[in-house]
């Protein structure tokens, strides 16, 4: 017998933890259900002149089709029936080893024989990764949840230096309600893309002393994402030796390491693996293959700690949260054991990013936008600040609105990063070839005085700036976070 019609009742009532992950999104505009407004059919220099121009997505698809022929090698269809089964919650040891060897050549120093004479002739010190030290994740948002699950207690904090990956905030607050504490340089002077000082540090953390929140992690990426630029060997050091004096964990988000297509005359990109023949058990590195080899649907990365008591915590929470589809992983290791390929993929990624990256520049320079001089990554951080009639992230909205619906090209503005209003991330290696070009043609037509602010721009402005307040005010604010 059917159920009989009922009366329409309310909705679900959902937990009072699901109700605290909703409100643990990103800082800065909400612009995810705008993107299903408007033209929403994505620019085409042939069909869809007027077409979107999405450059706010951290995907790189200029790569694609050599690793699609590699790919297609080591298919599902050659998978045996034990890759089918249940795999360990560490993730496969094929993998683990095909990793293992991969990451020990891109980030410990490791030098192999497909190496130019050029690369063998530098001299630093090697890290080797060890297989069993490597946890496979769903990616590194996934790893970074899982680590703030287990290193964290909830009203916990995680300093990391401003501006920062705008998703931070929601990986480490969703489920273990931990907050992201940003780090500004004090100094006006110092470059965006620096580390902060020693001061700096002290300051975050002391202003976490006043809010009763506990630091229990140091969160970096390098290379860093807004800016495509790297730390220095230096600064590295610097800021490590100072979490060893306070007993913090060092977690270093390193998924970019494959992309670094520029030369910094100063520096060169030196991975934390490559600083010592030992991390010890407070330093942990992330990797994913999303950027590197433009596989973000993967949903691939992975943990590399030296702490036994971490990795078995690590794994009793990923085996629950979600292990990586094992064909995925055994996909991945066939495509790593081929190190030729690696090797000539990415030094041609390389040269693609590079080229494509010279296009933003290139654009900003004619239109005289500056920028930040990008040395990796898929984006350039870009001052679209002489747009707005104020510097504020009021009028920062506006213009991100404005760009949005008058042009119809999609770039994430700063103030989710907490960098300076004006400042918008461009990224050039989601889009078809000659759409970062229209997008700044499109752009080029703006004046300040087309952009004007409404009501809901001032109001979430507001918002962010009592934020900042509590982040790094007198300590009289009480905006939750």
């Amino acid at each position: 017998m059917l159920l009989a019609p009922k009366k329409e009742v309310a909705d679900i009532q959902l937990s009072i933890r699901s109700i605290q992950s909703s409100k643990a999104g990103n800082y800065g505009p909400d612009f995810k259900q705008m993107l299903n407004e408007g033209n929403t059919t994505p620019w085409s220099p042939t069909t869809a002149k007027r077409g979107r121009i999405n450059l706010s997505i951290a995907e790189n698809r200029l790569n694609f089709l050599p690793l699609q022929a590699k790919l297609a090698e080591h298919s599902i269809d050659t998978c045996t029936v034990e890759i089918s089964q249940y795999g360990p919650a560490a993730g496969l040891p094929r993998l683990r080893s095909a990793l293992a060897k991969h990451l020990s050549h891109l980030l410990g120093g490791v030098k192999e024989s497909l190496d130019s004479q050029e690369e063998q002739t530098e001299q630093k010190p090697c890290y080797t990764v060890n297989p069993n030290h490597l946890v496979m994740t769903e990616g590194v948002t996934s790893a970074i949840d899982a680590l703030a699950f287990t290193l964290s207690n909830p009203n916990d904090a995680w300093l990391t230096p401003v501006p920062f990956y705008v998703s931070y905030r929601r990986d480490l607050k969703t489920r273990s309600g931990v907050d992201i504490w940003p780090v500004r340089r004090q100094n006006s002077d110092a470059p965006l893309e620096s580390m902060p000082s020693i001061a700096d540090f002290e300051a975050a953390w002391n202003q976490c002393q006043r809010k009763n929140k506990k630091v229990t992690a140091v969160l970096l990426c390098n290379p860093h994402n807004p800016t495509g630029c790297f730390y220095s060997e230096d600064e590295l050091i610097t800021t490590l030796s100072w979490c060893d004096e306070k007993n913090v964990h060092v977690v270093v988000d390193e998924i970019f390491a494959a992309t670094i297509y520029g030369k910094d005359e100063k520096k060169t990109f030196t991975s934390v693996l490559s600083l010592a023949p030992s991390l010890g058990p407070r330093i942990t590195v992330l990797w994913g293959c999303a950027k590197e080899f433009g596989l973000g649907g993967w949903h691939l990365g992975c943990i590399l700690s030296e702490s036994d008591r971490l990795r078995e915590a690590l794994t009793r929470i990923i085996n629950i949260s979600g292990i990586p589809s094992s064909p995925i992983q055994n996909q991945l290791a066939g495509v790593l054991e081929d190190r030729t390929f690696i090797h000539e993929y990415s030094r041609i990624n390389k040269e693609i990013l590079a080229e494509c990256s010279r296009e933003v520049v290139t654009e900003c320079r004619r239109l005289n936008f500056s920028f930040i001089k990008p040395l990796a990554g898929l984006f350039v951080l870009v001052d679209l600040s002489r747009l707005m009639k104020e510097s504020t992230y009021a009028n920062e909205r506006a213009l991100f609105r404005h760009i949005f619906y008058e042009c119809n090209v999609v770039m994430t503005p700063g103030e989710g990063s907490m960098a300076p209003p004006g400042m918008f991330r461009c990224c050039f290696a989601c889009a078809p070839k000659g759409a970062v070009v229209e997008a700044f043609k499109r752009i080029e037509k703006l004046t300040k005085e087309d952009i004007t602010m409404t009501q809901e721009d001032i109001d979430g402005a507001d918002a962010m700036e009592r934020r900042l307040d509590f982040f790094f005010g007198d300590g009289s604010s009480e905006t939750k976070m």
